[in-house]
Formats: C-alpha cells, structure tokens, sequence
C-alpha cells in the first residue's frame, strides 16, 4: 500500500466518506453520482469502489443470449399490439433514418405478411415533440397496412442493441435474442428479416 504525505490513509479515507454521506442526505441520485465521479477522480476511492460504482449507474443494451421483457405497446391506431414469446422477429427503429428503412423495406407488405413470420415492429418515438408526433408522424403512420407499435418513452427500445441511423432486427426465441441485425439499406433489411423468420 502507499504511503506518504500526499497519500491519504484509511482513517482520512473513512473521515471523508464519513463527511460526504452526510452532506449527500436529501440530494438527488444525480448528485451524488457526480460527487462520487469527482472523488473517484481524486483518488479517493479504492479501484474496487470506483468500478461498483459505475456499474451500478451503467445501463448495457441486451445482448445475443439475453432475454427481453414481454410487453404491450399502443399502435398507430391506439390498439394494443404485444411483444410476447410468440414473437419470432423483432425489428426496432430508433430514429427517423432507421424508420425510413423500415418503411422502404414494407413499402408491399401488410399486417398479413407480418404475422405469418411473426414479426413485430416497435417505433422509439421519444426523441419527437410531442405535438408532431402527434399531428403529423402518428397520423401519416396510419395510413400504413401493417402495424407500428409505438415506444412512446423510449422505455423499450433503449435496452436493445443499436446503430444510429439503422433499424435493428431480433431474433427471438420464446424472448431470448439469437440473432442481432442493423442492415444498412431497405432490402437488406427486408432479406434480414425473412432470413430471420425463416430460422
């Protein structure tokens, strides 16, 4: 263990702790993530320490062999649609780049089309205004002959892989990821997908 004038010992060490916790009483959890990160980079804290507390704030997106909840989301025309184990794909946009690839990639099929291969399609439309989601991208998505459940907080989408400007494909097997695409254009998210659906 070091020992010299500049390094502090375990008495000062717990002295601190000691201090901080009582001045952290009523602050916020973003507060005393913040404070915890400037003592950390103070070294104030042990490398164990520091690497539980910044697991315990990171949140990692579901990978190849991780299970995803079961869940139910309104479409575009306030039914209730579900994600459930009966789910064979999962195709997830994110943004309005990897919506635009969804729609090219469905520009022929209906709801028909998706539930024979078991596909289910989520959009994240947290990041809009709520005004023009509800105006204008909500409405135009009516006019489209398949389904579009709507991750209206992000809740959904932000635990699954992810590739900005990409839409993502699942497979899923009774809710287990198998499988994990961002294809970059419109048919080759539509050949994903019925590759997928075909497994």
């Amino acid at each position: 263990m070091l020992r010299g004038p500049d390094v502090p010992t375990d008495r000062a060490l717990l002295a601190v702790a000691v201090l901080s916790t009582r001045a952290e009483r009523g602050a916020g959890a973003p507060a005393r993530r913040r404070r915890a990160a400037r003592r950390a980079r103070a070294g104030l804290f042990p490398a164990p320490l520091i690497g539980a507390l910044v697991a315990s704030v990171a949140v990692a997106a579901v990978g190849v062999g991780g299970r995803i909840a079961a869940v139910r989301l309104e479409d575009q025309h306030g039914k209730v649609g579900v994600v459930d184990a009966g789910t064979r794909v999962l195709v997830v946009s994110r943004d309005m780049d990897g919506g635009g690839l969804v729609k090219e990639a469905f520009a022929d099929v209906d709801q028909a089309w998706l539930e024979v291969r078991r596909v289910v399609y989520v959009a994240d439309i947290s990041g809009m205004p709520a005004l023009v989601s509800r105006l204008m991208a909500v409405p135009r998505m009516r006019g489209r002959a398949y389904r579009v459940l709507l991750d209206r907080d992000g809740a959904v989408a932000r635990e699954l892989p992810h590739e900005k400007g990409r839409a993502t494909v699942l497979r899923l097997d009774d809710l287990v990821i198998r499988g994990v695409e961002h294809p970059a254009t419109g048919p080759a998210l539509r050949a994903a997908i019925e590759a997928a659906a075909a497994r």
